[in-house]
């Protein structure tokens, strides 16, 4: 069925239930049996117990894949995926009783009809989107989904900037990937991240950069906490290894802030005063830190705020699933409410985490000499951060749940011009420490 077609027919359909519903409210407004006052919330009970269930039965429509059928009110629920600027019956029937004269109604779907009618689609999409297959319907090429990097395949782009490094992280899922999105009409109340156009479950990049934030903070942490076996460390080795952190993501969070600080100072004096002296230390520490940052040059004193070397992609998905859960009550095991369906990216599903380097802050100072010698602190903490993030902690809303755990299964690299010498050497490193960290 061409996209033509398929608009035509639909355009008819919604000719056929809009004459339904007028015919049904004349009825209404015309039975002298019916007083005036009750003539709305007869109408009302009308759509939801008869004509809403007879659309639902007696209106289909063949799908692209043309082995499948999907009800009318399905095509509402994935309209965004076909690109049909279309009303939902909501409106649509707000809009038909204002032309009758009538007050507005909004009809509401029975959620359990609604979460039915999801579940049934899901069964027959077998939660599978063939990228190549689905989208070239749409007159999408295979160029524009490698222009986007909605593609399982790592890409070797051309024309870098001469000091970048553009890394590739190819996983598998070992836990289910799930989000929140913020899509207010949805058949279910927990739908996850998707993207605006092709409709893919995706990792945001700015959902990376917090994570890989997170887990850089642990892996510093893992660090103080190691050297503390030997000894107390001074303060410049403390802050030069804290500021790796701004240099690589930016300026630090006020909520990270005072987590850092502390402990900063635990690390330099070997252990945290308790009431308000440790806040006033801290607080201290932090200023020495900020004071350490402008005399590096790492920020400047007029301007304080600062952009990190890091560049994020999103991840696309390509896998799509349901999972359900039944919260209980702690005293009888029953269960309290639900059950609670969510949209996930189940495991064993494939992705690739992007991003790039550029020392954007070098360059403009001219400091060329520089780059190479940073290059190497920066990808030896920059490994051990995507390590703990993909394989330790997770990069998923419930991570503190398992939820987002995955294995990195492949690694690629791609240097500019003038680090061209240095792009074997930071592949081997990264598979070095990938491999002994591999789950």
């Amino acid at each position: 069925m061409s996209r033509y077609d398929f608009y035509a027919e639909l355009s008819k359909q919604i000719k056929e239930i809009a004459s339904l519903v007028e015919d049904r409210w004349n009825e209404i407004w015309d039975n002298r049996k019916i007083k005036l006052k009750r003539k709305q919330s007869e109408f009302k009970r009308t759509f939801d117990e008869e004509i809403l269930p007879h659309i639902l039965k007696t209106h289909k429509l063949i799908n692209l894949d043309e082995d499948k059928q999907i009800t009318y009110y399905q095509i509402f629920v994935i309209s965004k995926i076909l690109d049909c600027n279309i009303a939902n019956l909501s409106d649509f029937a707000k809009t038909l009783m204002r032309e009758a004269g009538g007050k507005g109604y909004y009809p509401i779907i029975p959620e359990n009809l609604a979460k039915e009618i999801y579940l049934d689609l899901f069964l027959q999409q077998n939660n599978k989107i063939n990228l190549n297959a689905d989208l070239s319907d749409f007159g999408i090429s295979e160029d524009i989904l490698k222009l986007f990097k909605i593609t399982k395949e790592f890409d070797n782009p051309e024309n870098l900037p001469q000091y970048s490094t553009y890394l590739q992280i190819k996983f598998t899922l070992k836990k289910p990937y799930l989000s929140k999105d913020d899509d207010e009409f949805y058949i279910i109340d927990n739908p996850i991240v998707k993207d605006k156009v092709f409709k893919l479950p995706m990792v945001k990049s700015t959902t990376w950069k917090g994570a890989l934030r997170f887990a850089a903070i642990k892996v510093f942490e893992d660090w103080i906490y190691e050297k503390l076996t030997e000894s107390k460390l001074d303060k410049e080795t403390v802050f030069k290894k804290r500021a790796r952190i701004v240099i690589l993501f930016g300026n630090e969070k006020d909520s990270q802030e005072e987590y850092l600080g502390k402990l900063c100072l635990l690390a330099i004096e070997g252990k945290l005063p308790t009431g308000n002296e440790l806040k006033k230390k801290i607080d201290d520490v932090n200023k020495e830190f900020e004071k350490w940052l402008v005399k590096n040059e790492i920020i400047s004193k007029e301007i304080p705020s600062r952009s990190g070397r890091l560049f994020f992609y999103p991840t696309f998905f390509d896998t799509i699933s349901l999972d359900v859960i039944t919260p209980l009550s702690r005293e009888t095991k029953t269960p309290v409410r639900g059950p609670i369906y969510f949209e996930i990216v189940p495991e064993n599903t494939e992705g690739i985490f992007r991003l790039s380097y550029y020392p954007f802050d070098l360059i403009a100072r001219g400091e060329f000499g520089k780059v190479k010698n940073e290059l190497k602190d920066d990808m030896e903490f920059l490994a051990k951060a995507i390590r703990k993030m993909l394989c330790d902690i997770g990069f998923s809303a419930k991570k503190t749940s398992g939820f987002g755990v995955a294995e990195i299964v492949d690694v690629n690299v791609v240097c500019g011009a003038k680090l061209k010498d240095y792009e074997y050497n930071i592949k081997s490193f990264f598979n070095k420490l990938f491999r002994r960290g591999w789950r």
